[in-house]
């Protein structure tokens, strides 16, 4: 994602900030086919009220 190769520390900072990513995208990704597959109606009922 971020492979900018623009100076001496920016490659580990790219590398660093790709894999946070990846890291983010997967877990977001897995949070919302477990709540697609399982939903929490608790959490549900809380966020419809007004």
């Amino acid at each position: 994602v971020a492979s900018a190769h623009t100076g001496g520390g920016a490659d580990g900072v790219g590398v660093a900030l790709g894999i946070a990513g990846g890291v983010v995208v997967l877990l977001a990704g897995g949070a919302f086919l477990v709540n697609r597959r399982w939903p929490l109606p608790d959490l549900v009922r809380r966020r419809s009220r007004p």
